[in-house]
């Protein structure tokens, strides 16, 4: 507003300066001017106007913005809460079920739960039970091997006794045949004489009657 009024002042000053094509010029110059002035005052209200709306946006941008950061904060100590309640959920729910889905699983795959406690004793009861079988086997084996120890040389025994009583049985049946042998060697022998003895005794009654015929048939002649 101020440049319009030195404007219309400095029209008035040279409205009496010049001539008419002069004031025309200036005229035109000055509206030219005022024209130029009201565009920039225009613009600097649309400028301003703009400042103003872009601010108002900016700010509420910025508004927005830090509301997002707050939200996104409290969705974050959200999540966080949510996370750490079903960590606690899930650990209680664990605790609560664990040995049934422990049985379950043990179950469904052919296995047998039992306590430390429990399998601990029955290795000891087995441990326990091996070595009963074990010293049991080794008195049973020993008495077994001592029995059948004895009924060997029992048998060694009675073989040996049946042996010699064979023995002395055989030895008295070849004693006696040795003595049959002797006799019957005896009585060979006895018989052989008694053959050679008639041999020799007819040879001699031949020769002695022969003898005689010989001195028989001399006399006659």
């Amino acid at each position: 507003m101020a440049k319009t009024t030195a404007v219309q002042q400095s029209e008035k000053k040279t409205a009496f300066v010049g001539n008419r094509t002069t004031e025309l010029i200036i005229g035109s110059a000055a509206n030219k001017m005022l024209s130029a002035s009201t565009s920039f005052e225009s613009m600097l209200g649309a400028f301003d106007k703009m400042k103003n709306e872009f601010q108002e946006t900016i700010d509420s941008k910025t508004l927005e913005v830090v509301t997002l950061e707050s939200k996104i904060e409290d969705l974050k100590q959200d999540l966080l809460n949510k996370k750490t309640q079903n960590e606690i959920e899930i650990k209680n729910h664990y605790d609560a079920t664990k040995k049934t889905f422990v049985e379950n699983w043990l179950k469904e795959n052919g296995y047998t739960m039992i306590y430390s406690n429990e399998l601990a004793a029955l290795k000891k009861d087995l441990a326990d039970t091996k070595a009963d079988v074990a010293n049991q086997i080794k008195t049973a084996v020993t008495a077994n091997t001592e029995l059948l120890n004895n009924s060997h040389q029992n048998e060694i025994s009675t073989l040996k006794l049946t042996h010699e009583k064979e023995e002395a049985d055989n030895k008295a049946k070849i004693g006696l045949m040795n003595e049959k042998i002797v006799f019957l060697g005896e009585q060979v022998d006895s018989w052989k004489k008694a053959l050679n003895d008639e041999r020799e005794a007819g040879v001699k009654r031949a020769q002695a009657s022969q003898i005689q015929n010989l001195n028989v048939g001399n006399g006659g002649k």
